[in-house]
């Protein structure tokens, strides 16, 4: 699976099927779509594969979140170059904006608005920067950078 895991996120459907996604400090984002048994590489087309975190959406599990590189400061921490969703499960990819974030740490989308989606962005090695909210414009704007 690529290296240490530094994000999980999964939805259990109606059926009682179990989808994952696992996102790797330095490997991309894996999914499966059989409880765990078998994984298979979706953000591999991405440019960068450090992964700090991974949301769904809990109006539309569809709906996926991807915040690039690890939060783990240590001596081989790979930096990330924003934020991307998927609209359909991960198989496609946009980038959302914080292109000069280098690590997100967590997202969380609001549970009663999808265009509502919040970002712990902790930035560059060792400097604090606030939390983004992306509601309808893109993130890099609301951030300030």
């Amino acid at each position: 699976m690529s290296g240490r895991v530094s994000a999980i996120a999964a939805n259990r459907e109606s059926s009682g099927k179990l989808t994952i996604f696992v996102g790797a400090a330095s490997g991309g984002v894996w999914k499966s779509d059989d409880s765990g048994t078998n994984y298979r590489p979706i953000f591999d087309e991405q440019p960068v594969q450090s992964i700090g975190s991974i949301a769904l959406d809990p109006r539309n599990p569809k709906n996926v979140w991807v915040g690039t590189g690890e939060c783990w400061t240590r001596n081989s921490v790979s930096i990330g170059n924003g934020i991307y969703k998927s609209t359909d499960g991960g198989e496609t990819w946009s980038k959302s904006g914080l292109d000069k974030s280098e690590r997100i740490g967590q997202i969380i989308v609001s549970p009663k608005s999808s265009d509502t989606v919040y970002a712990a962005v902790p930035g560059a090695f060792g400097v604090t920067r606030l939390i983004a909210a992306y509601t309808k414009r893109p993130m890099a704007a609301r951030l300030g950078t």
